[in-house]
C-alpha cells in the first residue's frame, strides 16, 4: 500500500439496534462500491433499548458480532462500554477498543494495529476521563 491511499470509513456513534441493522444491511454494498479498505465504527451505544434508556446503553456481544460479520473491521467505544452485562466478554475481543487513556487495570485494549493492504494501520481510542 506504500504510496497508495487508504479508503477509510469511520461510522460515528451507532445508537440502538435499528442503527446496527441499518448499517449491517448497507455496509457490504458500501464496502464494494466505495472500495473501502478499512471500516471503523463507534458502537458504544449499539444496544440502546428505546424506553429503557437508563439501562440501554453499551455494546452487546450480539451487536458487535453483527457489525463484524457485515464488514466492520474495528469497533471503538467510550464511557458506555461497560453498560451491558456481557461488557467484559465484548471488551476482550481484540477488535473492540475501549478508551486507551483510562487508568491501568481496565479490561480490554485501547489501541490496535491492523494490517490493511499489507501495511500496518493503528487506531487509538480516546475519551474524556471526566
Amino acid at each position: 500500500m506504500a504510496g497508495a491511499s487508504l479508503r477509510l470509513l469511520f461510522v460515528g456513534d451507532i445508537v440502538g439496534p435499528d442503527a446496527v441493522a441499518f448499517l449491517a444491511d448497507r455496509l457490504p454494498g458500501l464496502r464494494q462500491s466505495l472500495g473501502l479498505d478499512l471500516v471503523v465504527a463507534n458502537a458504544e451505544n449499539a444496544s440502546l433499548s428505546g424506553r429503557e434508556v437508563e439501562r440501554g446503553f453499551g455494546m452487546s456481544r450480539h451487536a458487535v458480532e453483527t457489525l463484524f460479520t457485515r464488514g466492520v473491521d474495528l469497533v471503538t467505544s467510550g464511557n458506555h462500554a461497560w453498560d451491558q452485562p456481557d461488557a467484559a466478554e465484548v471488551l476482550a475481543h481484540p477488535r473492540v477498543l475501549r478508551p486507551f487513556n483510562l487508568p491501568p487495570g481496565r479490561a480490554g485494549l485501547g489501541i490496535a494495529t491492523l494490517e490493511v493492504g499489507g501495511e500496518p494501520v493503528t487506531v487509538v481510542n480516546l475519551a474524556d476521563r471526566d
